[in-house]
Order: structure tokens, then sequence, then C-alpha cells
């Protein structure tokens, strides 16, 4: 399984930054993440939705309307969701999960 995390922040404590070691992540720009993630076109794409919830909405949402994509699933990992990242819980492929539930849906 392909896997691509982005994280827009320092977060020692985020279960998505357990994930950033793998080198399949981005931690400081949406346009960089978003050309990245097209090119790879991973199956799995886990955001922490706790760190600049504005990017990680923006990044998200262009993400989205990429074809190549229709098949990724994305999860979103945040405590307290703010309202642009709750705009996507209605999308089938989008997950919004708590640090607490992060476990039953990233990879070990």
């Amino acid at each position: 399984m392909k896997v691509f995390a982005v994280c827009f922040g320092e977060s020692a404590n985020s279960p998505v930054s357990q994930l950033l070691t793998s080198g399949a992540a981005e931690t400081k720009d949406g346009g960089a993440a978003y050309r990245r993630i097209s090119q790879m076109v991973p199956d799995l794409v886990v955001f922490d939705g706790d760190q600049r919830p504005s990017h990680v909405a923006q990044t998200l949402r262009a993400i989205l309307q990429l074809k190549k994509l229709q098949h990724s699933r994305f999860v979103v990992v945040a405590a307290h969701p703010s309202q642009q990242i709750m705009e996507f819980a209605s999308d089938a492929r989008v997950r919004i999960v708590s640090p607490e539930k992060a476990g039953e849906v990233l990879p070990a």
C-alpha cells in the first residue's frame, strides 16, 4: 500500500507524524503536496487536520478533483475538526478520525 502523509506543522504527538519518516510526506507546502501526490498516486493520503486546517482543506479540496486519484482514500486525523475540515465528511473517500481512533485506519 502506498501512503502519503501531510502535516503542515510540528506535532511530535500526532499519529500522522509517525508516517512522516516514510519519505512520502510533505510538511511545508500545499502546492508541493498536490504535485507529489499527483505524481505518486497513493492508495491512502493521511492529513493532520489539527495543524493549519485551512491549508489542509484547501489541499484536500484540490486533490479530490484529480481523476487519477478517484480510487485513493483520504484520512484526516483531527482532535477538534474545524468547520473547514467537516465540509469533507459527506465525501465517501474521506474519513475524519480522532487521534485515538487513528490506529484503526492507519497502517502500522
